[in-house]
């Protein structure tokens, strides 16, 4: 088995992610809750592709709890990042604060943080978003922070399209974004620094044409502070600029409708540009 090229982007992901208004995920979500207001789901089952270190599919159980979630991601490091996430999370919700609360044992503390349940935590998987599989049907995918554009193979999005359309209750929603094709250039051009309290980042972009397609490439250089020195980690991630037209084919040829396509940018923000498209799809009855 090949390393784990995710490892150390899993240890920094979270930091960079604070030095944002919000998380990428989190930022979009309101997006995703309004599609689901507007097109009922069959059930109450969410599935997160490419979820990182769990940071929508724990914060969607969080403000979900009867829900059945899952996140899959292909790197051992970032579902183990989010596993540990998740476990902490639960720690906090069943340890006892002051008071009465300290005579509950941490069973009762569990079912007092969650309304009298006992809080469940999302399923974290492994798995290749081109061949994920579920134990029971989705009512909703998604699939977030631009992570279909790292397929930069037409085989391997239709591939993943598939897998959605098969992982899909009848009437069930695939939620996703994409790099917006008309800024997909400007996106990938440049360079930019970002700065907290013990972590810096630097990110330096560029754009291209291969063979008939715009390849974006970024490269980051991050410096994290730990208990008695800096750390440096180098990762550099490859993009694909996928065209509206292509994408609605292979949607159309996986079994899945397209519903709606909105262009986004959810910090709105001229400090932090990152315009996307927004798909709002939904698989038909066989």
């Amino acid at each position: 088995m090949s390393r784990d090229s995710y490892r150390d982007f899993a240890d920094v992901y979270d930091a960079w992610q604070m030095l944002y208004p919000r998380a990428f995920s989190l930022a979009i979500a309101p997006r995703v809750i309004a599609a689901m207001k507007e097109h009922v789901v069959p059930n109450t089952v969410l599935a997160d592709l490419a979820c990182g270190t769990g940071i929508f599919p724990l914060w969607w159980q969080k403000t979900h709890p009867s829900w059945s979630v899952y996140g899959t991601d292909l790197s051992p490091a970032m579902i183990a990042a989010a596993k540990r996430a998740a476990k902490e999370e639960t720690k906090q919700a069943t340890t006892p604060t002051a008071g009465r609360a300290a005579k509950r044992t941490p069973k009762q503390a569990t079912k007092q943080a969650a309304g009298g349940r006992t809080r469940r935590t999302p399923t974290l998987l492994v798995q290749d978003m081109r061949r994920f599989a579920l134990p029971e049907p989705a009512g909703v995918v998604t699939c977030l922070f631009d992570s279909l554009n790292h397929l930069t193979r037409e085989a391997d999005l239709a591939q993943t399209f598939r897998a959605v359309a098969r992982s899909l209750a009848p009437h069930g929603l695939f939620l996703f974004d994409l790099v917006d094709e008309l800024a997909f250039p400007e996106v990938f051009t440049g360079t930019s620094i970002l700065d907290g309290k013990d972590l810096y980042v630097g990110i330096d972009t560029h754009y291209r044409e291969d063979r008939g397609h715009g390849i974006g490439e970024a490269r980051f250089t991050f410096f994290r502070r730990g208990k008695s020195s800096w750390k440096r980690v180098e990762f550099s991630i490859r993009e694909r600029c996928w065209f509206r037209g292509e994408v609605r084919e292979m949607l159309t040829s996986a079994g899945l409708d397209l519903v709606r396509l909105e262009r986004v940018d959810p910090y709105r923000s001229a400090e932090f540009f990152v315009p996307r498209t927004f798909w709002v799809c939904r698989r038909g009855r066989d």
